[in-house]
């Protein structure tokens, strides 16, 4: 990461977060800029060891720009520490966005694919989906943890940073308090959010909005927050579910699509079972 940018590696947005320099080292802005605009097609590689050898190759520059100054770097270390340790410890509602080489920032850009998750484990199969939620909407996707859950407790600080480690020198990754999509779409407005189809279901049921009445307003705000969806396929119970336009109400139909030649065939929850067992 360059010396005392926290800008989240990878992103494309309306804007770039440059806080004061603390060097005088020159960016060369229209390599930057060039980098800017590719990585949002760029980033587009069908497999994950395609997916990390394009970001590996975007921040090396960047990486090169970092070793030439110590002293910058413990104080953006310092910095970085501190802002995610006195987050993860308080009550801030702002999403916290985390990039590759550990820099943090409060600024995250809008336009941007989110996909949450809990990423316990990050695995192939939301790599696969990143791809390619990628493809089909030409946006970067950026990974989105919350720390907030509406059926298990919060989690803590330790098990937030075990989780971010998966993501160190790979991906960039939000951290929330929004365990719920309305709560996500006010936090990350004009955002595509990435869904599977259990996740698609469950969007869709009144009882997680008390009424009918209070799931169509909130669809009904989150196409005001200018966001939408994408849904991936989902085997379930042995059965392979897709996306159906039938299974939403009309009025709210156009904020979602689903993603094309992708199935998710693996699940955390079964990828934790193995390893207890193996």
């Amino acid at each position: 990461m360059v010396p005392g940018r926290r800008r989240a590696r990878g992103l494309r947005g309306d804007r770039d977060v440059r806080p004061r320099r603390c060097t005088d080292i020159p960016v060369r802005g229209a390599r930057a800029g060039h980098a800017e605009r590719g990585r949002a097609t760029d980033v587009g590689a069908r497999t994950h060891r395609g997916w990390r050898r394009v970001l590996a190759a975007l921040g090396r520059e960047e990486r090169a720009r970092a070793g030439s100054s110590t002293r910058c770097n413990a104080l953006a270390a310092g910095v970085t520490d501190a802002t995610l340790k006195g987050w993860l410890a308080g009550d801030d509602a702002r999403p916290l966005l985390v990039d590759p080489d550990g820099g943090v920032t409060f600024e995250v850009p809008r336009s941007i694919v989110v996909f949450p998750g809990s990423f316990n484990p990050l695995h192939d199969g939301h790599i696969g989906i990143a791809d390619a939620a990628n493809e089909l909407t030409g946006r970067l996707v950026v990974f989105e943890l919350s720390v907030t859950n509406v059926d298990k407790p919060a989690l803590d600080a330790d098990e937030v940073t075990r989780r971010l480690e998966q993501f160190e020198g790979f991906a960039s990754i939000v951290l929330t308090r929004a365990p719920r999509f309305i709560e996500k779409a006010r936090a990350l407005p004009s955002s595509v959010f990435v869904l599977g189809w259990d996740t698609f279901v469950r969007l869709l049921e009144p009882r997680y909005y008390d009424s009918v009445e209070a799931m169509q307003s909130a669809l009904r705000e989150m196409r005001d927050l200018d966001c939408r969806f994408v849904v991936a396929g989902r085997l379930v119970d042995d059965e392979f579910h897709t996306f159906e336009p039938d299974e939403v109400p009309a009025e709210f139909r156009d904020l979602f699509q689903a993603l094309p030649d992708f199935r998710l065939d693996i699940s955390s929850t079964e990828l934790r079972a193995q390893g207890e067992t193996s």
